[in-house]
């Protein structure tokens, strides 16, 4: 039996631009998201606006897993100005004023390879290729569509309001727009229309993190896991726990129990489960069921997800110290490392539970750590999980057109 040709992840080409702000991460907090996340599905080439460096750039391919990366060219006389609007904006940011020529010619050259061209700041518009093989998508790290100077800075308001009505220019221009749902209302006021902000008010990426708040002499002496039971990924995950950690745990901790969080759950899932008389299956995706049965800690094993700093960064803003393994903490490609408690072994594992099950400021440095990282970046993982979603329809759509011209 002859096996058919291995499908390629679809290729983008990501716009950005330096934050000179950001110091060593090169990038701003959204823009690495993003590019993080798209990295794990998609073949994704990233050009970088902005005084970078062939350092850099290779550093960033490192952090963040994009194919191909391309920036840090020498200025040349065929530079030419920024447009108007945004000259100061430039200087302001970047240092300089001019469109870099080579730069644009490098992304020229490789346009028609890209079906789908993201472009995040107002700073990069001007680099998107003159003739796209696809659609072009504006989901800039900041809008100053919403800025309001202060009253008494007539000039900061002149500058915002030209950089604003340029921007809603872009939005004229780009096929999709995506951005934060209350942002996408105030365009859609402005005129932008609906086909474009669309994707900005899709659904939340599986749950969207219940939030309360917690305190350690309120929980119980409960353990919580939340998970798609119906995935073989999260399925591996869950029996390495419960054959290398649980059955340890039980012993040092008799009277724990294990609250698992699932729907579709197979059946060889649920007679493994069976076999335990201190685990309980509640069928459902609500992850509020955490605080309702006051557990505790939350673990994530996450051996094998592709995903894991979404499911982290979702875990840690519930409030509830979360436990993964070092393992799946590797993969993330954003700066969680100290909201998560993560071990390397089996062992490890154990004696991090055990910490947090019984020592109440292990237990309240680890939530009021895990809260203050997370809870700021769920905007931008939400628009991430946007793109991300648009990106895995528009592929799906364009192999179904593959397929009937074939």
């Amino acid at each position: 039996m002859t096996e058919g040709p291995v499908k390629k992840p679809m290729p983008l080409l990501y716009i950005t631009l330096l934050d000179l702000s950001a110091g060593d991460k090169l990038l701003a907090a959204s823009s690495r998201i993003n590019i993080g996340m798209l990295s794990h599905d998609f073949d994704v080439s990233v050009a970088v606006v902005g005084p970078v460096t062939t350092v850099a750039l290779n550093r960033l391919r490192i952090d963040l897993g994009p194919t191909r990366i391309t920036g840090a060219f020498e200025p040349s006389k065929t530079d030419r100005p920024v447009d108007r609007p945004l000259r100061a904006l430039s200087r302001q940011l970047l240092g300089s004023d001019m469109v870099s020529a080579r730069l644009q010619a490098a992304i020229q050259r490789k346009a028609e390879d890209f079906p789908v061209v993201i472009v995040d700041h107002v700073l990069a518009w001007s680099y998107r290729p003159a003739t796209v093989a696809g659609a072009v998508y504006f989901t800039p790290r900041e809008w100053f569509v919403e800025n309001r100077p202060p009253s008494n800075h007539w000039w900061s308001r002149w500058a915002t309001s030209k950089i604003a009505a340029y921007e809603l220019a872009i939005s004229a221009a780009a096929d999709t727009i995506i951005t934060r749902s209350e942002l996408a209302s105030k365009l859609s006021e402005q005129g932008v229309t609906m086909k474009k902000l669309r994707p900005s008010f899709s659904k939340p990426a599986g749950s969207q993190p219940s939030i309360e708040e917690v305190a350690f002499t309120r929980t119980a002496n409960r353990i919580g896991y939340i998970g798609y039971l119906g995935d073989d990924k999260n399925n591996a995950s869950l029996v390495w726990f419960l054959d290398n950690v649980w059955s340890v745990i039980t012993r040092t901790l008799p009277d724990v129990e294990l609250h698992i969080i699932g729907t579709a759950p197979n059946e060889t899932l649920q007679f493994r489960l069976a076999q335990f008389s201190n685990v309980v299956l509640h069928w459902g995706g609500s992850d509020a069921l955490l605080f309702k049965m006051n557990c505790r800690v939350v673990v994530d094993p996450l051996l094998y997800e592709i995903h894991a700093d979404s499911k982290l960064i979702n875990a840690m803003a519930r409030g509830i110290p979360t436990v993964t393994t070092c393992r799946g903490l590797s993969r993330s490609r954003v700066d969680i490392g100290k909201g998560v408690t993560a071990a390397d072994t089996p062992e490890g594992m154990v004696l991090a539970i055990k910490a947090l099950m019984t020592d109440g400021q292990v237990w309240k440095r680890a939530a009021d750590m895990a809260a203050s990282i997370a809870r700021p970046q769920l905007a931008d993982f939400e628009v991430a999980h946007a793109i991300r979603r648009e990106l895995v329809r528009s592929a799906s759509v364009q192999s179904g057109a593959d397929q009937t011209t074939a």
